[in-house]
């Protein structure tokens, strides 16, 4: 008997051990999953404290995993805790790095976002409306703890309009009712300055804006609700009918607008967004546009809403104002970067964001990421040839110019305009822009198509691509790699980054007469009004967030740096009817270029600009050094040897390819190339592409032709 219970107790030890030396072999994985598993286990049981401790516990084992992070978010927002919530997402962006798992932070960072946390966390000013439509007063507003952990806010804090609000524990819901105005008619509770008489009743009109673009589908937020609700009870109240119709052409708008005036227009109440072209100058210099300053009781622009847009400052004649707009512009031309390239080549791309925030994001800064980059892309596993960058030339170079306080075109304080191609900031741009281009960019093959610069991004084959912030949301759906995104570098004659702010310009017939005139300016007034309760809101800001397809950093910090006043600049050159900046200019910039030649081109194709005081000076014939006339300089005399392409850039091995052709008077397809043979002066280009014979070429220049295309395709710098 003894014996029975002696093996039984054995038996027991053993069972024991065994279990205790099992649960101790359990991986740290399986503790993790095990954590974020009780925790959802005790959130379903209402046990949050238990539930939270917890998640701390498993993120604490692991904090590079997603899972305990998005329950314990998913915690604190059905607890209605949003500024915890809002310090969780921020940790969880910080420490988790896997992709997979960060995409899952960075869907729950958006949601938090549009979902309208941000103004739980950050109180507009104002208070909330009270009204018969949409709930607007929100979630309960509170706020961090002075000395808890930084979250979203933090990094909002210098980069938005709200204001923090003191925590609350509860709610202080206002309730909904139904105000009766003046009139009888049900409505909101909307606050009006003095309405002029003659616009109280505008006998039921309709007004139509035209443009191309407003059919787009919206976002169905709670802003957008509250807004289109607030413009409905305006149009109730003071009986009109105002919408927006989309079917027009950009192109052409402009053009239907002249017309329209010209002709005295008609019965009905139109209003024209128009671009910023040479065309709306021309129409608005011809006073086809109603002047706005006759009804300063109804539009007044001193008010912070019509100067956010500084459109109107380009169409300011004497004291004339023929046109306006609300809001903010569009933001204009940034750097997106392959994030997952850039820690391949060990340069942190955090390092980027925290350089654009503290002042030092320089041309100089973002030359050494270049040269880094391309050194370690230069001696990389990869077997085609990649490239530091890849860009929107034209969009490169023009933002280079405004980034170190240049301009193509000025405007004096007289409304007179002035040509400020040939000054030193402008100049000193263009020769940066030159050098960078010939250092790093990625080359065009002759053949290429549309946006080949923008598919290279795409496809991982550059680290940087410069082009404009609004890049189609679905011209990035098949990259595979995470994207940031910060505003151009600021040169070394400018105190901070800039964007060139391109706003559209909304205005009214000239031929309605005042009458009709302030009735669409009253109407428009109460369409563009500030929305009670989203004061501080940018429309333009959450549509800009909505269609990012960059990281959190670029949504939270890039763009609403974009939109401050102090980083936007006007330009003019696209004003003016005789001047075609691409054309006249901008073609003549590419890697390798002569800046002076290039100016010297404009200067001489803007000498009839009546607008424009170009200097009427005897232009000197320009003759290049030999280095800048040809690439190879006796390519057709002589057997070149494969050491001297070594010290040739992919656009340098396109350029003396081509100077074989180019030497027998052949034109070219590629409109750079084409563009650089023109610059230089023994060139003189007769035949066309299709007419071109092969058989005019020597046996030196069919060797040398050769040779060079089969290093190009060695090197990768073709296929």
């Amino acid at each position: 008997m003894k014996v029975k219970k002696y093996k039984r107790f054995t038996l027991l030890v053993l069972v024991i051990s065994a279990l205790a030396i099992l649960t101790g072999c359990r991986t740290v994985e399986e503790k993790y999953d095990d954590l974020v598993s009780e925790g959802k286990s005790l959130a379903r049981d209402d046990k949050t404290s238990k539930a939270e401790k917890k998640y701390k516990e498993a993120i604490e084992l692991l904090p590079e995993k997603s899972a305990a992070y998005l329950e314990l978010y998913k915690l604190y927002i059905d607890e209605e805790d949003y500024v915890q919530a809002d310090a969780i997402l921020s940790e969880a962006l910080e420490q988790v790095e896997e992709r997979s798992e960060k995409k899952k932070i960075e869907k729950k960072a958006e949601e938090f976002i549009e979902k309208g946390y941000l103004d739980v966390v950050y109180k507009p000013t104002s208070e909330p409306i009270v009204t018969d439509g949409p709930d607007l007063t929100g979630p309960p507003i509170v706020t961090d703890e002075p000395d808890s952990d930084p979250g979203l806010t933090d990094i909002l804090d210098q980069d938005t309009d709200y204001t923090p609000v003191t925590p609350t524990s509860e709610p202080d819901i206002t309730p909904t009712i139904i105000v009766i105005d003046p009139n009888g008619t049900p409505g909101i509770n909307i606050p009006e300055d003095d309405v002029p008489k003659d616009c109280q009743d505008l006998n039921g009109i309709e007004i139509v804006i035209c443009d191309w673009y407003s059919d787009k589908e919206g976002l169905g937020n709670d802003y957008e609700e509250a807004r289109d609700f607030q413009r409905q009870v305006m149009m109730e109240r003071h009986n009109y009918i105002i919408r927006a119709d989309g079917s027009y052409k950009k192109d052409s708008i402009a053009n239907e607008f002249v017309e329209y005036a010209t002709n005295g227009g008609d019965d009905r109440y139109l209003v024209f967004v128009l671009p910023n072209n040479w065309v709306t100058r021309a129409a608005l210099d011809s006073c086809l546009a109603y002047n706005l300053v006759y009804i300063p009781d109804i539009l007044d622009f001193s008010e912070e809403r019509y100067r956010q847009n500084r459109v109107y400052e380009k169409y300011v004649y004497d004291d004339a104002i023929y046109g306006f707009n609300v809001g903010y512009a569009e933001p204009g031309t940034g750097i997106y970067f392959n994030k997952t390239l850039l820690k391949e080549a060990g340069i942190d791309p955090d390092t980027i964001y925290d350089m654009q925030k503290n002042g030092t994001w320089t041309w100089d800064a973002f030359e050494d990421i270049l040269a880094a980059t391309q050194d370690y892309l230069d001696n990389s596993k990869y077997v085609m040839q990649h490239h530091a960058l890849s860009c929107n030339k034209n969009a490169m170079v023009t933002a280079a110019v405004v980034s170190n306080g240049g301009e193509y075109i000025g405007r004096k304080q007289d409304g007179t305009y002035s040509y400020r191609l040939e000054d030193p900031d402008t100049t000193e741009a263009l020769e940066w822009a030159v050098k960078i281009l010939t250092d790093y960019y990625q080359y065009e093959p002759e053949d290429a198509a549309d946006g080949y610069y923008l598919q290279e991004f795409i496809k991982g084959g550059a680290a940087f691509l410069i082009d404009n912030e609004s890049v189609s949301e679905e011209s990035f759906d098949h990259k595979n790699f995470e994207a940031g995104f910060v505003m151009f570098p600021q040169g070394p004659k400018a105190k901070t980054c800039v964007n060139i702010s391109e706003g559209n310009i909304i205005v009214i017939p000239s031929c309605y007469g005042e009458e009709k005139s302030r009735k669409i300016a009253f109407a428009l007034s109460k369409y563009f009004a500030d929305v009670q309760g989203f004061e501080d809101i940018n429309e333009d800001y959450i549509d800009a967030l909505h269609n990012s397809i960059t990281d959190y950093r670029a949504g939270m910090e890039t763009l609403p740096m974009m939109y401050e006043p102090e980083h936007r600049v006007l330009v003019y050159h696209n004003v003016l009817a005789d001047i075609d900046i691409d054309k006249d200019f901008l073609r003549y910039i590419y890697a390798g270029a002569d800046v002076h030649l290039a100016q010297m081109k404009a200067r001489e194709a803007w000498q009839d600009v009546k607008e424009l005081d170009v200097p009427e000076v005897e232009v000197p014939p320009v003759t290049p050094s030999p280095e800048s006339e040809y690439i190879l300089a006796d390519s057709d005399k002589r057997y070149i040897d494969e050491s001297e392409l070594a010290m040739l850039s992919a656009w340098g091995c396109k350029v003396a390819r081509n100077e074989i052709y180019a030497r027998h008077g052949r034109r070219f397809k590629d409109a750079e190339l084409q563009a650089y043979f023109d610059a230089r002066s023994w060139y003189k280009g007769t035949i066309e592409p299709a007419d071109f014979d092969d058989s005019v070429l020597n046996d030196f220049e069919n060797k040398n032709k050769e040779l060079i295309t089969n290093y190009e395709i060695e090197k990768g710098y073709r296929d």
